[in-house]
């Protein structure tokens, strides 16, 4: 693996590895004392994963024990992290951040229906509620690119009741 800050910001010395997560299941021998105990068993890897930040970047090592997260490299280029929310079976929002800053958002958010044409009243409220999606595409956007991990329950579920209450306000 190839990462984009290879070396230690603190140090600068050079990554020994990537810090990972391991799941385990150890089982002891016959009888097991608070007081002594004696290893006796196995210890079977369930799995192992690298531990990531909210935008995929995996958290190295270095011999000094710092730690710091940077983004792999594929091809020369890191891989964009691209997370989809589905608000609905029929309803979703797509982020991509990619580690230079840059990224996108798309969404099936908005009203395509012309219901409001030639209603003055229901073309402001259409316009009001696209500028709300709007806001909302742009603000997922800028969480993603400054870490936040947008796909976490608690997020989604505040971004679900904001975009409920632009469709039932406005």
């Amino acid at each position: 693996m190839e990462f984009i800050t290879p070396n230690c910001p603190e140090c600068g010395s050079k990554a020994i590895g990537t810090a990972e997560k391991v799941v385990a299941l150890f089982e002891e021998g016959d009888d097991i004392s608070v007081e002594e105990f004696e290893y006796r068993g196995d210890t079977d890897m369930d799995c192992q994963t690298t531990i990531t930040n909210a935008i995929g970047e995996s958290l190295l090592v270095c011999d000094c024990g710092n730690e710091w997260f940077s983004a792999e490299v594929s091809d020369g280029q890191p891989e964009p992290v691209k997370t989809t929310i589905e608000f609905a079976p029929d309803l979703f929002l797509s982020v991509t951040a990619c580690h230079d800053g840059g990224g996108g958002v798309s969404s099936n958010l908005h009203d395509e229906s012309d219901e409001w044409a030639g209603d003055e009243d229901e073309e402001r409220s259409h316009y009001e509620f696209e500028g709300a999606v709007d806001m909302l595409e742009s603000l997922v956007l800028a969480h993603a690119l400054a870490g936040v991990d947008v796909s976490s329950p608690a997020y989604v579920d505040g971004l679900k009741t904001a975009y409920e209450s632009a469709c039932n306000n406005l």
